[in-house]
């Protein structure tokens, strides 16, 4: 194919690909909780890092005790909260490297003053380089053709496959990771591996192909993407590897927030009044423009009057969700699924995970009550609800407090923030919501 009908097809599919991709809308930064799964370790204020074995350097395991020891919630005063206290190899080398039963470690646990010990062992650790040939086409023979212009140009009539020289660079990381507990039990044992490769043809890097979506996609993905730089080194490729390693580890055992890019829904279906609507598409443009703040301020505004579009229901639940009302999210979450006709994949993910964070919470307030002032954490629910009249009340006679710990008291809260001759106030509706949350 000559250069001028290439260019041209390189045109067309680029303009295709535009109109058929689907764009994605504004996002939010969510905070969302996770927890380990088991509540024992949960439980772990302190850990001791001790050096793993095979680690001659200790690389591995000092990267580990500095991701953990940055492991931090943002409590609702906007302040930092180490999550779990840190002693790191300074001063768990004393234990030894052949100590490493249960009861030693146990017994180091309790000399350091940490609740836990973790510690294990690099089972794999490989890196590779080979080289290998591919081939392809190049032009054999050209000729001269003239355009209805006149201009000349070559067109290649005859092609052949030549071969060129290929080189991949691999890593694989395997490490087995225990933590045992200053009373000397097995708290978790488990395993964490990755592995990465990179490919490279006459020097210049090839980047995996995309698998998913239609050819239009495919292409998209892959124009300009297939051919980079050089090769990623192997020392980089295996130091990349322990890094999502030493990440899975910590993501297993520590409690901890991470922020997430969530979707606003910008379709105002189901909004029949001309003002209202307009007033929902300003607050789409303000969240589009990383103002979420002014653009919950006008989704409220409008979620008192209007109830009849899905996505306001949504984009409500997900100002709760910005602010760590998870419940209060949820709930509007299912509303606007019920209203949907057909599934909403962003809906759906709303509702999985605030269904997972309520599972997250339950678990940090159970084991860790200190992280409670996190403003995701929730403070109502049948875990948590507390009679405040039970809880004043020591002296009063049995029969009356069984009788108050099982009543059911409901009340309604009522925040105003619409008046006629007065400006939309910005906090009545938040301290409503606060008063329910407590």
């Amino acid at each position: 194919m000559n250069k001028v009908h290439l260019a041209t097809l390189l045109s067309v599919l680029a303009t295709a690909v535009s109109s058929c991709v689907t764009t994605k809308g504004p996002t939010a930064d969510v905070q969302v909780f996770t927890a380990p799964v088991d509540a024992n370790v949960a439980a772990v204020r302190s850990v001791g890092v001790h050096v793993f074995e095979k680690d001659p350097n200790e690389a591995f395991s000092r990267s580990l005790e500095t991701i953990i020891a940055n492991v931090a919630i943002t409590d609702k005063n906007q302040t930092r909260q180490n999550t779990v206290a840190v002693v790191g190899l300074d001063r768990t080398r004393s234990i030894g490297r052949q100590s490493v039963d249960p009861a030693s470690l146990a017994s180091a646990a309790k000399r350091l003053g940490v609740d836990a010990i973790l510690t294990g062992e690099i089972v794999v650790s490989a890196s590779d380089s080979r080289p290998y040939t591919s081939s392809k086409s190049v032009c054999a023979r050209e000729v001269t053709k003239r355009d209805k212009k006149g201009n000349e140009y070559q067109e290649c009539v005859s092609y052949r496959d030549v071969s060129i020289p290929c080189v991949k660079n691999t890593a694989s990381v395997q490490v087995n990771y225990r933590l045992i507990s200053s009373q000397g039990q097995v708290l978790s044992r488990k395993s964490a591996q990755a592995r990465d490769e990179d490919d490279a043809c006459e020097g210049k890097r090839i980047r995996p192909m995309a698998t998913e979506g239609n050819f239009l996609e495919r292409f998209a993905q892959n124009m300009g993407r297939n051919v980079g730089g050089p090769i990623t080194p192997q020392a980089t490729l295996l130091a990349n590897v322990y890094g999502v390693v030493a990440q899975e580890i910590k993501d297993q055992l520590i409690p901890q927030q991470k922020t997430l890019k969530v979707e606003w829904l910008s379709d105002a279906s189901g909004i029949k009044d001309a003002k209202t609507k307009d007033r929902f598409e300003s607050a789409v443009k303000f969240a589009a423009g990383a103002r979420a703040d002014r653009a919950c301020e006008m989704f409220r505004e409008v979620y008192v009057s209007e109830q009849q579009s899905s996505a306001l229901h949504y984009n409500a639940g997900l100002c709760d969700e910005i602010e760590g009302q998870i419940e209060a999210a949820q709930k509007k979450y299912l509303i606007a699924d019920k209203m949907l006709r057909e599934p909403n994949a962003i809906v759906s993910a709303a509702l999985v995970r605030t269904q997972k964070q309520v599972r997250a919470m339950d678990d940090i307030a159970a084991k860790r009550p200190d992280l409670m002032d996190a403003p995701a954490v929730a403070r109502s629910g049948a875990k948590k609800t507390v009679n405040p009249i039970v809880a004043g009340r020591a002296g009063i006679d049995a029969k009356i407090l069984d009788t108050m710990k099982s009543e059911r008291r409901v009340a309604l809260v009522i925040g105003n923030n619409q008046y006629r001759n007065v400006a939309v106030l910005r906090n009545s509706a938040k301290d409503a919501r606060d008063v329910e949350a407590a």
